[in-house]
């Protein structure tokens, strides 16, 4: 994987905008379960 060794010297809004767009949105179920997981194969 190449490297940017430049992403520091970037602005603080640009970096965090990057760090968005790179990861992955997390899905966090609480409370109770959505029907989907509780149904056994």
């Amino acid at each position: 994987m190449p490297t940017f060794d430049c992403f520091p010297l970037l602005p603080l809004e640009v970096r965090r905008r990057i760090w968005e767009l790179a990861m992955e949105p997390r899905q966090i179920v609480y409370g109770e379960e959505p029907p989907a997981y509780r149904q056994c194969p």
